[in-house]
């Protein structure tokens, strides 16, 4: 016999001998034994119904087909699998030991269900170490069961789906296309997990993870990406109170590390892309909002730490570091907030109302003595931005003065949308310290550099000091402070800002109608009041100005205008000075001194904060050929014109400030020129004539006769 024959003889031999192997082997695993080894520890580990269509053999081990797992008395299923397959660990075959290597899914189904209650329909199978589980015994002549702790589980096109009956109207949300897989939970090592799929929340999004768990130190590490999530479906859940998010898109790229329930890590980047923020009932301006973040905190220690944070809203970027101690006690903050560019005015857009509108005013027929003025019935302003600015004194009446006006109290105003005076009782447990540092700040046409400011809390009183920035050419240096545990939130502040150029103030502050104003600024102001009555906030301040220029604003048009010179319409000083008071919605002017070389203005008066109503004194100095064509001091030209020929023109302003109204302040004419009244005339007696003979002769007669 040749070699090739034996070894073909061989060959078929052992392909005999494996074909009785396999038909041995698939006649001791039949369905039923299959079964009896998997059904009842399955239902033992799960606490739930398992029903499993057939069961076979196959290369690597077992084959499950049709499983379903079934909360006792439900009609449907919690969990299904078109196919399970339950591989042997090889390594402990060769030792003559039977454990599953690895469970892999194949097209499962799983529904998870939060009651209203808020209970997870599976929330005890998460509370149950599967460590402490037993195999169950067996029974149909079966002496153990198969041991159920693979070392690797997997699943391969899954689908979980997630029903919140805890809110109204319920909740659906699906995960799809899930692969994972989940191993070590056998062995020594840490436990190591991965999974991807598709996200359903509105349009279709993914996620990935990836990480370890170890069991022993209660350690997690742990990477979670999050592409194109809508959060339309999930704003219940990023709900406080009346905030909500709206709709939006979120991306997030974030790394946790995590030990012993005690620490915790994070670092990361989020994206939040047409973001909408809902306050009660507004929705906020359309937001897309970028951040990386690198986070840790430990509990035992009561520290939360944020190294770096960084934040770009609507292309408005700034950096934030710091940290939280002791939260258990009173909180502690320190934190520091740079930016190397501030855009402010695009920011106030994004706040929602500070205040409510003012409920409609009566109408005048309704109310007897009331004002036909129709003022008050104007609409709210437009943007947000004009109804922040109406917190700033006198935009609103104070009630005293609709006291006054009505003789009626004020009805209060609504609840404000955003109810910022509810954080109040929360920043007086709080202490902190921090740092504000802008390299520029934007505001309209207004810019400012080189911004610096260091904010201190402590147990209810706050300081802003120093406030510090460059400012249009000049340098602006202040102070807040304020009590946040006294009725009221008494507020003061100082302000002094040196060298400002007048140009890019007026261009900032005072807009449209104020074209060519110049010269060199410097002031100090001291206010002071209370936060809740913003509007009657009273405040000092001592103004100096060089080289300064006015014109192109109706109140100077005006002042100039009974002289009829063209070349007044630009008003040129050396000097220029005044004491401003503010309070009650009134600024009032005093010790006003404007040297020029051709024109001296002094004065005083007041301009309502409220209205713009002007009443304003003014006496002026200039040379007598302009004087000359006012016709009012025709009678009193020569008296006012000195030896240099300047003369003395009282004007008086009255009006608003962009309707203003001039003339000549007549009563200031008479009482300086009073004439002396006429001396009387006294009225002399006639002479008395002397008695000729026949008169006297009479007149003795008339004498005797009545004596007789």
């Amino acid at each position: 016999m040749s070699k090739l024959t034996r070894l073909l003889i061989l060959l078929a031999a052992l392909i005999l001998l494996c074909a009785a192997g396999v038909f041995a082997l698939h006649s001791y695993f039949s369905r039923e034994r299959i079964l009896a080894w998997v059904t009842p520890p399955l239902e033992a580990l799960l606490q739930r119904q398992v029903r499993i269509n057939d069961a076979s053999l196959c290369l690597r081990g077992l084959r499950l087909v049709g499983l379903e797992v079934c909360d006792k008395g439900a009609p449907t299923p919690v969990l299904t699998s078109d196919r399970v397959d339950l591989h042997w660990n090889l390594m402990a075959l060769m030792k003559a030991r039977l454990e599953l290597g690895a469970l892999v899914f194949d097209k499962p189904a799983l529904v998870v269900t939060r009651e209203k209650d808020g209970k997870f329909s599976i929330g005890d199978l998460v509370s149950r170490s599967l460590s402490q589980e037993k195999p169950a015994d067996q029974t149909s002549g079966v002496s153990c069961a198969l041991p159920l702790i693979p070392g690797t589980v997997s699943m391969t096109n899954g689908r979980i789906t997630v029903v919140d009956r805890a809110l109204s109207p319920e909740k659906t949300f699906n995960l799809a296309k899930v692969r994972s897989r989940i191993s070590g939970f056998a062995g020594l090592e840490p436990v190591s997990f991965q999974g991807e799929g598709e996200i359903g929340t509105g349009t279709t999004g993914s996620f990935r993870v990836e990480g370890t768990v170890d069991p022993d130190r209660h350690a997690v590490d742990a990477k979670l990406e999050l592409h194109r999530i809508d959060l339309d479906g999930l704003g219940p859940y990023l709900s406080f109170k009346s905030t909500s998010l709206d709709k939006g898109r979120m991306d997030l790229a974030a790394a946790f590390d995590s030990e012993g329930f005690d620490r915790l890590s994070t670092r990361g980047s989020i994206q939040f892309a047409d973001l909408q923020v809902k306050i009660g009932e507004e929705s906020l301006p359309s937001m897309n909002v970028e951040a990386t973040f690198a986070v840790s905190g430990t509990r035992s220690t009561q520290l939360l730490e944020i190294s770096d944070l960084q934040l770009v809203i609507n292309g408005q970027r700034c950096t934030a570091r710091g940290r939280l101690s002791h939260w258990r006690q009173r909180p502690y903050v320190e934190f520091s907030l740079t930016s190397p560019s501030l855009k402010l005015d695009r920011l106030l857009e994004l706040l929602p109302d500070l205040e409510p509108p003012a409920r409609p005013a009566e109408s005048p027929s309704s109310t007897p003595g009331a004002s036909t003025d129709d003022s008050s019935q104007k609409s709210p302003a437009s943007t947000r931005l004009g109804r922040l600015k109406e917190l700033l004194p006198g935009v609103r009446p104070a009630p005293q003065d609709v006291v006054a006006a009505t003789n009626k109290q004020p009805e209060p105003f609504g609840e404000p949308v955003w109810n910022w005076r509810a954080a109040v009782p929360f920043l007086v447990q709080v202490d902190a310290v921090g740092n504000v540092e802008l390299e520029w700040l934007y505001y309209k046409k207004f810019v400012a550099n080189n911004v610096a400011c260091q904010v201190r809390l402590q147990s209810g009183f706050f300081q802003l000091e120093p406030l510090r920035a460059s400012i249009c050419g000049g340098q602006l240096d202040g102070a807040l402070q304020g009590k946040l545990n006294v009725a009221g939130w008494p507020v003061q502040a100082r302000c002094t800002v040196k060298n400002i150029i007048m140009d890019e103030f007026v261009r900032a502050f005072i807009p449209g109608s104020v074209r060519g104003w110049s010269g060199n600024l410097t002031m100090a102001s001291v206010a002071h009041g209370s936060v809740q009555d913003l509007r009657n906030i009273q405040s000092r301040s001592d103004m100096v100005m060089t080289e300064a220029e006015f014109g192109g604003h109706p109140l100077v048009d005006k002042m100039v205008e009974p002289f009829r010179a063209e070349d007044l319409k630009r008003l040129q000083f050396s000097h220029v000075s005044a004491e401003i008071h503010t309070g009650r919605g009134v600024a009032t002017l005093d010790d006003l001194h404007m040297e020029g070389s051709a024109l001296r203005v002094e004065g005083r008066g007041s301009v309502g904060l409220r209205d713009g109503g002007v009443d304003l004194r003014l006496l002026l100095r200039l040379p007598v050929q302009y004087a000359g064509k006012v016709a009012a001091l025709g009678p009193y030209l020569s008296k006012l014109t000195d030896k240099e020929d300047f003369t003395q023109v009282p004007l008086q302003l009255s009006g608003t400030l962009e309707k203003p109204e001039c003339r000549v302040n007549e009563q200031w004419l008479k009482q300086r020129f009073r004439e002396p009244a006429p001396k009387k005339v006294q009225e002399q007696e006639p002479p008395i004539l002397p008695l000729n003979d026949n008169d006297r002769k009479q007149l003795q007669e008339g004498l005797e006769k009545l004596v007789q």
